[in-house]
């Protein structure tokens, strides 16, 4: 059961990360002009 949380969750990780990043790369560009 663990395991299979695990798998659920890392995903939604990586998800969130790159969302992150793509927000952070936008703000910056915006703060850049």
């Amino acid at each position: 059961m663990k395991g299979f949380l695990k798998y659920l969750v890392l995903p939604a990780l990586v998800v969130a990360l790159l969302a992150n990043i793509k927000d952070i790369r936008r703000y910056i560009r915006i703060r850049s002009m």
